[in-house]
């Protein structure tokens, strides 16, 4: 599934603005999508889907939501998501929020289907291994000041996968 912003009349280039949620409710395949503006204004989201069996190249708008944000009460932006998150149907639970608080403790909750093995970097240091098993990574970190990114093992491969990765402020 993809989704294009546009901000008046402008199609933005892809940032992390949007977050896509396929597994929220699995028993009844919904998507939730997260908008998280960064300026008020009108904002135009584009859903565009194709089924999985579909051997088409292109996909079709399915929705389209015109958004007037006026307040923004908190802004956010989501964390990077690196293309192997979606690819093995990763989800975040914890923290949404795409930038750390420098020196905080901050809990990691999210689901890595089918990893060997799950780690973290925080400003490029590896952190022991722990917390993940099997499709869940629940655990502490303290933040840095400059990065922490989500990594996973699969048995296919000898490296790791980058899946998420945070900024500190």
């Amino acid at each position: 599934m993809l989704v294009f912003l546009g901000f008046q009349n402008t199609l933005l280039p892809p940032k992390t603005l949007i977050y896509l949620e396929n597994q929220v409710f699995p028993d009844k395949k919904l998507w939730q999508l997260l908008f998280a503006p960064e300026r008020t204004g009108l904002h135009e989201l584009t859903v565009y889907a194709k089924r999985n069996n579909d051997n088409e190249s292109s996909s079709r708008s399915v929705v389209r939501f015109d958004l007037d944000v006026n307040k923004l009460r908190r802004p956010m932006k989501f964390p990077l998501i690196y293309s192997q998150f979606h690819t093995k149907k990763c989800q975040i639970y914890t923290p949404l929020d795409g930038v750390l608080k420098k020196g905080s403790i901050v809990p990691i909750h999210c689901i890595v289907p089918g990893a060997t093995e799950v780690n973290l970097t925080v400003d490029s240091q590896w952190l022991n291994s722990e917390g993940y098993t099997d499709p869940t990574l629940q655990r502490q970190i303290t933040v840095g000041s400059k990065e922490v990114i989500i990594y996973a093992k699969y048995k296919q491969k000898s490296n790791y996968d980058g899946l998420v990765k945070y900024t500190v402020q």
